[in-house]
C-alpha cells in the first residue's frame, strides 16, 4: 500500500476489528497477522500530524505547546512562574475536556479555562468551583484613619467604590458598612454591585450586575451586613461597591474613610436610584476632597 503516515493516517484495509480478531486467535505467540493491527494502533494512539483528535499524542503535545504560548503571551514566564505554579495533571486548553490542578502556594484549585494575569499573580479564569471567599476593600484607598469620619449620604445620590478584580465567577456577594446615622421617610435606599474598568483619572462606565433594597436596614443605626445576588459576573471582572439613597425625612450617614485625594477614578458618584440607573451606568469621577463610604464586601 501506498505509506500516507504521517501526514495522515494509512489505510490498513483490515477486513475485520482488532476485538474481532483477537475473539477469532486462540494462540499466546505473536503472529504474522499482529502486525498491521499493532501499526494501525500505534499510528491512532500518535495520531497524524495535526490532529483532531483528543485522545492522539500529537493532539495533546500541541494543547501543552498552546497553554505555554498563551500563559507567555500573558507575561507570565513560564521559566519562573511555575515554580511558584505546580502544574498537576493536563489543563483545558481551547475545547480539551481534560481537566488538572494548579497548586498555588501549597492550595490546590481545580481548573478549566485559561490563565490570566491579575495584579500581578497569575490566576485562572472559570474556576475555582469550590468555595476560596476573600474579602474586598476599596483599591487605593487607606481604611478610616480615626473613629468618627462620616459621609452624608445626600439625597437622590449613589455613590460607587472600586474594590478590586474578582478571580472567580460568583453568583451573590455580602456586603458590609456602618450606619451611625439613620434613615427616616425612605422613598428608596439601595446598596448594588457593578462591574466596569478603572477609567484612571476620569469618569467610569459601569454594568449593574445587581443590587438590593436597604430602607429597613439603614433605619437603624449599627454595622450592617447584606447580601447581595448577582448575575454575569466573569473571572477578570472589576467589581464596584454602591450605596445611595432618596429620603423626605433624616438623610443617612455611615463611615467613611480618606478621599481619593490623587483622582485616581476609583471613587465614583451618580446623581440618581442605583437599580433604575440606565445602562452603561456613566458615573462622575468623586472630589479630591469627598470622603468616601466604608464599604466592603466577602465572597
Amino acid at each position: 500500500m501506498k505509506i500516507q503516515y504521517p501526514d495522515n493516517l494509512d489505510a490498513f484495509n483490515l477486513g475485520r476489528s482488532r476485538a474481532e480478531k483477537n475473539a477469532a486467535s486462540k494462540g499466546i505467540l505473536f503472529e504474522k497477522e499482529d502486525v498491521p493491527f499493532l501499526l494501525q494502533e500505534l499510528q491512532i494512539k500518535m495520531g497524524s500530524s495535526g490532529s483532531d483528535d483528543p485522545a492522539s499524542l500529537d493532539y495533546r503535545v500541541a494543547a501543552v505547546e498552546t497553554f505555554l504560548t498563551t500563559m507567555l503571551s500573558a507575561g507570565i514566564d513560564t521559566a519562573t512562574s511555575l515554580k511558584a505554579l505546580i502544574v498537576t495533571g493536563i489543563l483545558r486548553v481551547g475545547d480539551i475536556e481534560i481537566i488538572g490542578k494548579i497548586k498555588k502556594y501549597d492550595n490546590a484549585i481545580p481548573v478549566s479555562g485559561r490563565m490570566l494575569l491579575g495584579d500581578g499573580t497569575a490566576f485562572v479564569e472559570t474556576y475555582p468551583t469550590f468555595a476560596q471567599n476573600s474579602v474586598l476593600q476599596p483599591v487605593g484607598i487607606c481604611p478610616p484613619i480615626n473613629a468618627s469620619s462620616t459621609l452624608t449620604l445626600t439625597s437622590n445620590s449613589s455613590w460607587f467604590v472600586h474594590v478590586g478584580r474578582i478571580v472567580s465567577e460568583i453568583t451573590t456577594l455580602d456586603m458590609m458598612f456602618n450606619v451611625t446615622t439613620a434613615i427616616t421617610s425612605a422613598i428608596w435606599a439601595e446598596v448594588g454591585v457593578f462591574k466596569g474598568v478603572v477609567n484612571y483619572n476620569g469618569n467610569a462606565s459601569l454594568s449593574r450586575v445587581g443590587f438590593t433594597d436597604v430602607s429597613t436596614v439603614i433605619n437603624s443605626t449599627g454595622i450592617k451586613k447584606v447580601t447581595v445576588a448577582l448575575s454575569g459576573i466573569t473571572a477578570g471582572d472589576d467589581l464596584w461597591l454602591a450605596i445611595g439613597n432618596q429620603n423626605s425625612g433624616t438623610t443617612p450617614i455611615v463611615r467613611s474613610t480618606v478621599a481619593d485625594e490623587l483622582g485616581q477614578g476609583v471613587f465614583q458618584t451618580l446623581v440618581g436610584r442605583i437599580s433604575t440607573a440606565a445602562i452603561p451606568v456613566m458615573t462622575t469621577i468623586g472630589g479630591t476632597g469627598t470622603a468616601i463610604p466604608w464599604i466592603t464586601a466577602k465572597w
